[in-house]
């Protein structure tokens, strides 16, 4: 990994720059923007600079026009003591193109309100509104801004054609641990937020009758084991009692609280006391070895082997196996009332431009690319899977494989800018396993390079000394050992008015606090 320098930077290729928060990714973005504006001599219609939020999407169209024009000033005189606008005035002199790139400035300058600046969903929108025909997109649709009516709707379509057609026990097993529509919802609004690709456990054929035949198997299972423990139990007692067992008198009100379970109807549950939640686990063969007295004769009985088998086969939790059939029909639903009334919502947007990109016919992907001369995404660590499939397909490593790259305006061009340790949140579609994955095609690829911004200039020399000393001091402290901590330097001058120690950690001791003590 190199440290940034804005005027060495690789214009051509595929880059990752790294960068804390405070270390000037905005400021470094639009710099960028200016030598690709006089280097590759691009318009703002070829160069895409796309981010997450709207707001974030006008401060960049602000800080580049204000970019462009204080380069402007220095080609028109003006004396600057900034050195990425010097040097670039500089190179301009030295290749005797500065009357050419004074009217390149102008033009941007003018130009700056047509420029491609775009959220995700913006540019997404865009590409499915200008080329319909190419992604095979519906030539009129709405654009849905707030889709919680409609997923009303359906939750409790769903609601009547589905869960209230299934048989009383079943019926009543799912309105005692979902009350209302609104509450199956609730349980599957992350996954269809995410539309992740795997699931566990898996989707079956069949909706709500494949999980009926799991609640069938999973009575069976259940009422075997009671039918076992009542069998067996009166025995067990006997063999525990004179065994040579740690925690003797644990075992035995244990195996008092699996008989009184299993003269219980089957509600899926396991005998549980405090933090075990299963008691049956410490009645496994290996357990009650590990358990035993040293010199101690280990309790035999088949019920003990019999567990191990049972439990071995135990079935898929009903709980999440119903979260995952009702997400499937849900969201299939949800697809037919969208096609049916031609609307879309924000993430649509998105989905439906990576599938265009991922039909065997690359006509699509070709225009786009056409387009654009070079991609810079800001805030890259808020990328999940599908948005960077785009990215990549267009502008990355993708777009190579499917692109004549000896044709100029087809070389790859793709700056991803972010915090790597943001990436970890997925509240708000950060996916740390894409962001790892971007980082190791760039680092892979033979015109890729990953840098770091290694300067502060927002904290004080204080903070950020500590913040260094913290995180310096542990081995692997983001647990993934392609985000190492890298420290930064503090570009403020220290101030005597500060306190000398800008942080200080206490560890309070847990046991006899509650939690308003604590905090």
């Amino acid at each position: 990994m190199k440290a940034l320098n804005l005027l060495n930077f690789p214009l051509d290729g595929l880059s990752l720059i790294e960068a804390s928060a405070g270390t000037g990714k905005t400021y470094a973005l639009a710099n960028l923007y200016l030598r690709y504006l006089l280097e590759k001599q691009f318009t703002v219609d070829q160069i895409l600079v796309v981010t997450f939020t709207e707001a974030a999407t006008q401060e960049l169209k602000d800080r580049i026009r204000c970019r462009i024009k204080e380069l402007g000033e220095v080609f028109d005189g003006h004396e600057t003591t900034d050195n990425v606008l010097a040097e670039l005035f500089q190179t301009s002199i030295n290749e005797e193109s500065v009357e050419a790139d004074r009217l390149r400035l102008k033009v941007a300058e003018r130009q700056i309100d047509q420029a491609e600046i775009h959220t995700i969903h913006g540019f997404c929108q865009q590409l499915l509104r200008s080329h319909a025909l190419d992604s095979k997109s519906p030539l009129k649709q709405q654009l849905l801004e707030d889709q919680k009516p409609l997923l009303k709707q359906v939750i409790e379509d769903y609601w009547r054609q589905h869960v209230l057609a299934l048989a009383p026990d079943e019926l009543a097993y799912v309105c005692a641990n979902w009350a209302s529509p609104d509450a199956i919802l609730k349980s599957i609004i992350p996954l269809l937020n995410r539309s992740p690709e795997m699931l566990i456990p898996s989707i079956m054929d069949g909706g709500l009758g494949a999980w009926s035949r799991s609640y069938e198997e999973s009575v069976s299972w259940f009422s075997a084991l009671k039918e076992k423990v009542a069998e067996s139990i009166d025995e067990l007692e006997v063999l525990i009692a004179k065994s040579d067992l740690k925690r003797l008198k644990d075992k035995q009100n244990w195996l008092n609280k699996i008989r009184l379970w299993s003269a219980e109807a089957v509600d899926f549950s396991f005998p549980n006391v405090g933090k075990r939640v299963n008691l049956f686990v410490d009645f496994l063969p290996e357990n009650l070895l590990a358990q035993t007295k040293a010199k101690g004769t280990v309790p035999e009985h088949s019920f003990f082997d019999f567990l191990s088998r049972h439990l071995s086969n135990e079935p898929p939790s009903l709980h999440a196996q119903f979260i995952v059939q009702s997400y499937e029909r849900v969201r299939d639903m949800l697809a037919q009332v969208k096609r049916d009334q031609r609307v879309l919502g924000f993430d649509d947007l998105i989905l439906n431009v990576s599938r265009a990109l991922s039909a065997s016919d690359d006509t699509f992907a070709e225009i786009v690319r056409s387009r654009y001369q070079v991609a810079l995404i800001d805030e890259f660590q808020d990328t999940d899977q599908t948005q960077y499939h785009i990215f990549s397909t267009l502008f990355g490593v993708d777009s190579e494989q499917s692109s004549d790259c000896n044709v100029e305006n087809q070389v790859s061009r793709l700056v991803l800018i972010g915090d790597p340790k943001q990436a970890i949140y997925a509240f708000r579609g950060g996916d740390i396993a894409t962001y790892l994955r971007a980082k190791s095609e760039i680092s892979a690829h033979p015109r890729g390079d990953v840098f770091t911004m290694d300067t502060n200039w927002r904290s004080s020399p204080q903070m950020v000394d500590a913040v260094n000393a913290l995180f310096s001091g542990m081995a692997d402290p983001f647990r993934a050992k392609d985000i190492p901590f890298q420290t930064v330097q503090a570009a403020k001058k220290s101030d005597e008015r500060l306190p000398s120690t800008a942080l200080f950690i206490t560890q309070l001791e847990s046991e006899g606090l509650n939690k308003d003590q604590m905090s």
